[in-house]
């Protein structure tokens, strides 16, 4: 299956100049995929089914026309059932989930009550670790391994409800008699965990984006929290992992396929290149060298990251 969206200015504001749905006849791996979705500036035509089908090309398709030209295809028609094929797309992206994870935000102390899901800033960690421990309760042990390892001297975290029924989050450590709770731990402490709990999704994401993660963390946690993003990646099929760093300490942990140079030209478009692709830092990487050090002593291409 093959998406295309085009976005440009219409009388000064972002609108879809084009979309497309293109999908290749079932069993095949080549060959020319045919259109089930066809938009330019809101009109066109799509075909419904299930399948596809090469004669339905030339007919049995239905004339579309959007009202709005800052609106989806997708959008619209992927609420109708008589078009399962654009149904299935517009659920996988909905799954998609894109964290910029605030530790101020996971300090506020939210009303009782399990979620399934953490949120995007991580204000309901409480509320997902509640629902963890009462429905997956191994995924929660484990949450608990991958802060203990990350933590030194911590012992157990636990949902707890006040008084005046808000959730506390219980930090036991050793060598303290009293518990800490989430207002008082540090950036690093609450982006562990709240990472430890995105990996430990008992219904993976299917696509899941980080922006800089390694903001608040001590070094060696950034290199740590790398090698856990690249395992769950491997590990997890069918979840895709994408995060974008400026630490170098971040890509030591990671392999030359894993990791992509972005880079913007004069006219503002990005370009990518994998790092394995570049001769040089794969020939370096097999002698040993990191790659955080490959990007301070300017190997990737130009030098320091635009």
């Amino acid at each position: 299956m093959v998406y295309e969206l085009h976005v440009n200015l219409i009388n000064g504001v972002p609108g879809v100049v084009k979309e497309t749905l293109r999908q290749r006849q079932q069993g095949e791996v080549r060959g020319k995929p045919y259109y089930f979705l066809k938009l330019e500036n809101g009109e066109g035509k799509v075909w419904a089914g299930q399948k596809v089908e090469v004669k339905a090309q030339k007919k049995d398709s239905q004339s579309v026309s959007l009202a709005e030209a800052d609106k989806l295809g997708i959008a619209t028609l992927g609420n109708l059932s008589e078009h399962p094929r654009i149904v299935k797309l517009r659920s996988y992206i909905e799954q998609w989930y894109l964290s910029y994870f605030i530790p101020e935000a996971a300090r506020t102390l939210p009303a009782a009550g399990a979620q399934p899901r953490l949120d995007r800033t991580g204000s309901n960690i409480g509320n997902v670790l509640q629902y963890y421990k009462r429905e997956y309760p191994s995924e929660f042990k484990n949450i608990l391994k991958r802060l203990a390892k990350a933590i030194p001297g911590l012992k157990k975290i636990e949902p707890e409800i006040s008084k005046d029924k808000r959730l506390l989050l219980r930090f036991d450590e050793a060598g303290y008699q009293d518990p800490f709770y989430q207002q008082s731990m540090s950036d690093g402490t609450l982006k562990m965990l709240a990472y430890a709990v995105l990996l430990e999704d008992p219904s993976p994401r299917p696509f899941i984006g980080i922006e800089e993660p390694e903001n608040g963390l001590y070094v060696r946690l950034v290199e740590r929290l790398a090698s856990q993003f690249s395992q769950v990646g491997e590990k997890k099929a069918g979840t895709q992992i994408l995060v974008t760093t400026h630490s170098p300490y971040f890509v030591d942990a990671l392999q030359p396929e894993q990791v992509w140079l972005i880079r913007k030209n004069a006219k503002g478009h990005a370009t990518a290149q994998r790092a394995a692709d570049n001769r040089e830092i794969k020939e370096l990487t097999e002698q040993g060298v990191p790659l955080g050090s490959l990007w301070y002593s300017n190997h990737f291409e130009d030098g320091a990251p635009e």
